[in-house]
């Protein structure tokens, strides 16, 4: 049953009535204030906000619901595109102040104010779920995108949203670098800042998605849960500090910028150390198992969950570059990945091979001079490797 339901069944107070029947009257509304309990703080509603379902809480245990997940909590209906500052019901608060007015007095003494969510209308650049403190290279050509990338650069940080075919949590996204060629192209490099929840979306005229958003974060951490959370989260840092090392030990390389980008130390804040540990995981190979539980890393608000799941993964990555012995033939393959995926020193690559050829008149001497120039450039990009760039659209 509702609230507003509830509240038909109670015995009107009148200010007319004898004093007995006003005694009476309230002595019976007061055996119905059970039903005026809010179900998320168990206590006597104050400022009530009815959701479109007819359920009824607190003001501030709904938009602390609300951030969490924009369902309601009771029958799981859509909250979605309700008033960010969550109207009171007027009628109910009414009602409540008149049949309990000491309880509703005492309840305004010790409620924490309203916070309402801050909302933002913001571009989506739909390609594919993105981490924070995630990089990316794209290349932009299509035009609603490009237009996105310049209203984007008039602001102040330069910031746009990026996700995969129609989820509802983002990731807002900084412009870190950006190169315009003539035809209006743009090269950019991204950094993933923070995750948002999509609160209402629409296509404008350009066919661009764009969604009026607000942070999303984690569930409050009850005291009871500090000393479990902080376990999982010393295994998390020795799990990730292990892959980094069988990673650089197996392939020899790894990308430096992705580091300075994560951070030479973990983060000591328990949600951002599971995003951390999903960023890092995403960047070092075995990349399989990372982008299916990229979209569930980013919507999970449990802190504990997440750090499980990505430990799970990290696992996974563990067991599959142990399964993997390194060969010789593995290591000259991936050091001639390095080579190629180095933007700076692959052209040299092509130069010097072109040289070789030129200049050496037995096959014996072009193959020192190849194994000279292979050992120069592999010392040379040993342990740094360019990230790749995305055609975006």
């Amino acid at each position: 049953m509702t609230h507003s339901e509830g509240l038909a069944r109670l015995p009107a107070v009148t200010h007319d009535c004898h004093p007995m029947l006003r005694r009476s009257s309230r002595n019976a509304a007061a055996e119905n204030l059970d039903e005026f309990e809010c179900s998320i703080c168990v206590e006597l509603l104050y400022e009530p906000y009815t959701g479109p379902c007819g359920h009824s809480f607190c003001r501030r245990c709904a938009g602390e619901a609300r951030r969490r997940d924009p369902r309601c909590p009771t029958c799981r209906a859509s909250w979605r595109g309700v008033p960010a500052n969550l109207p009171v019901s007027s009628a109910l608060a009414t009602a409540i102040r008149r049949l309990a007015p000491s309880e509703y007095a005492a309840r305004a003494n010790d409620a924490p104010p309203f916070e309402p969510v801050a909302e933002r209308t913001i571009g989506v650049f739909q390609l594919y779920h993105v981490l924070p403190q995630q990089r990316l290279q794209l290349h932009v050509f299509e035009p609603r995108y490009r237009q996105l990338v310049a209203r984007a650069r008039q602001r102040e940080p330069p910031t746009f949203t990026m996700c995969g075919p129609g989820a509802m949590v983002l990731c807002e996204v900084e412009i870190t670098s950006c190169d315009q060629s003539r035809d209006g192209r743009y090269y950019i490099e991204v950094v993933g800042r923070r995750r948002l929840r999509v609160e209402r979306d629409w296509q404008d005229n350009s066919n661009l998605r764009v969604a009026v958003v607000s942070e999303l974060t984690d569930d409050a951490i009850l005291p009871q849960q500090e000393a479990t959370l902080a376990a999982a989260a010393a295994a998390l840092v020795a799990a990730s500090q292990c892959l980094i090392r069988v990673t650089f030990r197996k392939t020899g390389r790894l990308d430096m910028g992705t580091m300075e980008v994560l951070g030479a130390d973990p983060p000591s804040d328990f949600e951002h150390l599971g995003l951390w540990a999903a960023a890092l995981v995403n960047e070092l190979p075995p990349l399989s198992a990372v982008r299916d539980i990229r979209l569930h890393v980013l919507r999970e608000t449990d802190s504990l969950r997440r750090m499980h799941l990505v430990q799970a993964v990290i696992h996974a990555c563990l067991d599959e570059l142990d399964s993997a012995p390194a060969t010789m033939l593995d290591r000259v393959v991936r050091i001639s990945r390095a080579l190629l995926d180095y933007r700076e020193l692959g052209p040299f690559t092509l130069v010097g091979a072109g040289a070789a050829c030129v200049a050496c008149r037995t096959w014996g001497q072009m193959a020192m001079v190849f194994v000279a120039l292979y050992a120069l450039l592999a010392i040379s990009v040993m342990g740094v490797r360019a990230p790749h760039v995305e055609e975006a659209g």
